[in-house]
């Protein structure tokens, strides 16, 4: 996965707006932070996994 030149790669931006969700929901309560180990899970795996996902989902029914 490399970047293109002079801009960013193709996948960041729908990871951080995956994060950026989860993080909406955090910060409205709806997940359960007991733990550092809960907060890198839902933000890693939810959050990067889940905007990487939908972008690849949305790229293969777009073509």
């Amino acid at each position: 996965m490399s970047a293109k030149p002079g801009g960013v790669g193709p996948v960041l931006l729908p990871a951080v707006g995956g994060m950026f969700v989860i993080s909406l929901l955090d910060a409205a309560g709806m997940i359960p932070t007991g733990s550092p180990l809960n907060l890198a899970i839902y933000y890693g795996l939810f959050g990067a996994g889940g905007g990487i996902s939908a972008y690849a989902l949305f790229r293969r029914v777009r073509l």
